[in-house]
């Protein structure tokens, strides 16, 4: 099936199936008032590039709008929009836009310096021609692109742009008011809410029959004979996207928030889901446990970087489609069998994954610590494992039978944490000179353990692995890269002292942690979903890993 078919059907299932008509519009866009907006973009910019950040919009502004700038917009208030849905025709869905001016001549004037050319109506006053657009039809369907109007009426202090509109639907006693539509307590750089009880029936209707149509391709893309699997994954994705498709159905409001906080850097869009009371989805996700990570305590005041993640193993149709995916490569070693000293670790490795997404557990951790007193780091790994016992007996069990270098260096049962075994990687001296310098103690150590596999190296390994074995899952975003400034570039120097410079000059020395990347999501009142990215550090470590 293509990717783009399936994508293509879960946009459709998060399109609500609304319930009777309300006043007010079905979909509300809001934003911070302009002067604000100017004042954070400029912020956001000095944190990505200093100065010359803000001087580039400053100038770029400058060359497009010339010296009068954003003269004819009262910088005072907010940008305004709604969407008129129609019933029977989803390609004759319009969208008006509010925008807060000072005068109507300087407005115009605004206008004409941006680019547009404003075309004055002859029988109505205040009514103009702004140009046309084309929206796309399908790609690859043989549909030519149709083009739609963008008008434009100016009523008192407000322009209302009408994009698809009618001259009638911007007559001044059928429009919207900034009034009707503002949120005074919101504090977010842009919003964007819709309320599936506004939405008109016929628009819930035509999207559940659009859905149906594409879970109906999907299943006729599979060619014939493809067997039991195909079939498996079919099942397992509709059931996805009726998940998807409950979100939008049994949700009262949902919407987006673009929010920029310029002292701490983050960048963050978030969405929310209000469930209708009394719903399936409702209970869901009031019953939705605080995400935590197994490794969590692996991170801590000396990390220099590090990612934690928690794979969706949660929802079961995303377990079902992982276990096929496993359970399809045990097939195919049955089909192609491995070296008898191979078969039992990989058949226990298999196994004993497919365990763990059962479950329903799945955590990753990855960090570096450091540098110690002697400039030293501690790189350690760990994974979610359910049992990881018989794998290590597998391992035992055909050491006799690994080919060197495997056998050669693999030293087992090194030291003991607990009642767990610790084991080592030890690679010769000449292999090792550039880690030494790095990590110290150049050994690799591994364990299994009752619920985890973890990996530590360096200096203060034994210590590393002790902690993922012992700790308590802490709570933490789904998914963070971290990264601490003055530490990473330290890491870099002890690798490459010349990169270490130039990584300084790019992500400063700041002893603090950041996320630098980040999603996180929540139950409660509403289902939450945030992904955030910290404009101090992420387009700066980009930076720092491109003098590679």
């Amino acid at each position: 099936m293509r990717l783009r078919t399936l994508l293509a059907a879960l946009t459709v299932a998060l399109v609500a199936l609304p319930a009777a008509a309300a006043d007010g519009p079905a979909a509300v866009l809001q934003t911070a008032p302009y002067g604000r907006i100017l004042t954070d973009v400029r912020a956001a910019a000095v944190l990505v590039a200093g100065d010359t950040g803000s001087m580039a919009i400053d100038n770029g502004l400058k060359e497009w709008l010339g010296e009068k700038g954003f003269s004819g917009l009262d910088l005072t208030k907010p940008l305004l929009g709604y969407v008129v849905y129609d019933e029977k025709d989803a390609t004759q869905t319009s969208f008006v836009l509010l925008a807060g001016i000072t005068k109507e001549e300087d407005f115009l004037d605004l206008l004409e310096r941006g680019g547009a050319k404003p075309i004055a109506d002859k029988d109505q006053k205040g009514l103009y021609k702004l140009g046309s657009f084309e929206m796309p039809q399908g790609a690859g369907a043989g549909l030519e692109n149709k083009p739609f109007d963008v008008i434009m009426r100016i009523s008192g202090n407000t322009a209302y742009v009408g994009f698809n509109v009618k001259a009638a639907l911007l007559d001044p006693s059928k429009v919207y008011k900034p009034e009707q539509l503002i949120d005074a307590k919101e504090t977010a750089l842009v919003t964007f809410r819709q309320f599936n009880d506004r939405m008109p029936a016929e628009v819930g209707k035509n999207a559940m029959k659009a859905y149906e149509e594409m879970i109906k391709g999907l299943k006729e893309s599979i060619p014939p004979g493809n067997g039991l699997l195909e079939a498996q994954v079919m099942k397992s994705v509709e059931k996805l996207m009726q998940y998807a498709m409950k979100m939008g159905t049994e949700a009262k409001e949902s919407g987006s928030r673009l929010t920029i906080d310029t002292t701490s850097g983050e960048l963050s869009i978030d969405s929310y889901y209000v469930p209708k009371a009394g719903t399936d989805f409702a209970k869901a996700i009031l019953e939705r446990k605080p995400t935590v990570n197994q490794f969590g305590a692996l991170v801590g005041s000396t990390t220099a970087a590090g990612v934690m993640m928690q794979l969706p193993v949660g929802l079961k149709e995303v377990q079902d489609l992982m276990v096929l995916g496993m359970e399809k490569g045990q097939e195919e070693i049955k089909k192609n069998p491995l070296p008898p000293f191979l078969k039992d670790i990989v058949e226990e490795s298999i196994t004993g994954m497919i365990r763990t997404v059962k479950s329903g557990t799945l955590d990753i951790g990855v960090t570096i610590n450091g540098p110690d007193k002697d400039g030293h780091f501690v790189a350690a790994a760990a994974f979610s494992f359910d049992n990881a016992i018989p794998l290590e007996k597998a391992i035992k069990a055909n050491f006799k039978d690994l080919p060197p270098p495997v056998s050669t260096y693999l030293k087992l049962d090194v030291d003991k944490i607990g009642e767990v075994n610790v084991h080592a990687i030890e690679l010769p001296d000449e292999a090792t000179q550039t880690t030494q310098q790095f990590f110290g103690d150049s050994k690799i150590y591994f364990a299994f353990g009752p619920k985890q596999i973890v990996v530590a190296v360096g200096n203060g390994s034994k210590d590393a692995l002790k902690t993922a074995l012992t700790a308590k899952p802490a709570p933490a975003n789904a998914f963070d890269v971290l990264v601490n400034p003055k530490r990473l570039t330290q890491a870099v120097t002890a690798v490459n002292p010349q990169l270490g410079g130039q990584a300084e000059g790019i992500m400063g020395n700041e002893d603090k942690t950041y996320s630098a990347y980040s999603f996180s999501i929540s139950g409660g009142d509403a289902l939450r979903m945030k992904f955030g990215v910290n404009l101090k550090i992420l387009p700066k470590w980009a930076a720092a890993a491109s003098l590679r």
